[in-house]
């Protein structure tokens, strides 16, 4: 098992004992009065019930900033399969425009809440002027609900390649289905 399955497991694992030890507590406390059943639902919703989509894809313009060379309009797109009501793990694909001029790939895992999103991950940047470079990526995202399935990203993020740190400022639409 390479570190990022093993990273996937154990987020998985934490999210699931959190939420079972969450559930057991507020059914015992018998909190505002609701019944077990009642806390079951609003903890564990069914597929009738259900507040987030599983699946959910966004695009993203933005600026990365000047650290290696002349900053840039960066363009790009994401997908994000949740695996727990919190946790989920994506793939993102951007294209950055100006003096650095290169594509970036990578894959992710992310914790979310109503209004933020928590992110890293693993990927590569490829210039135009030379080979791979290996990326790590930390972000957060202040999430802005817009219609039943859509919403607005606003994020921020800091990409560390060949020692140095780029920043990512920018604005997403994102769809949940």
């Amino acid at each position: 098992m390479n570190s990022f399955n093993a990273l996937i497991l154990l987020a998985v694992l934490i999210s699931s004992g959190a939420m079972a030890e969450t559930a057991t507590t507020s059914a015992e406390s018998g909190a505002h009065g609701e019944s077990r059943a009642e806390t079951d639902t609003v903890l564990f919703p069914d597929e009738n019930h259900e507040t987030h989509y599983r699946n959910y894809v966004a695009a993203f313009a933005g600026y990365t900033s000047e650290e290696r060379g002349e900053g840039g309009l960066t363009l790009g797109g994401e997908f994000t399969r949740r695996i727990s009501k919190h946790f989920g793990v994506g793939l993102v694909a951007e294209r950055v425009y100006g003096d650095v001029d290169a594509w970036v790939a990578l894959a992710g895992t992310g914790y979310r809440t109503e209004r933020w999103k928590f992110f890293g991950g693993i990927g590569f940047e490829d210039p135009q002027d030379h080979g791979k470079e290996t990326l790590f990526r930390l972000g957060i995202t202040h999430v802005i609900p817009w219609q039943p399935r859509t919403e607005w990203l606003v994020t921020g993020a800091v990409d560390f390649v060949d020692g140095e740190s780029v920043w990512l400022l920018g604005l997403a639409l994102g769809y949940g289905f």
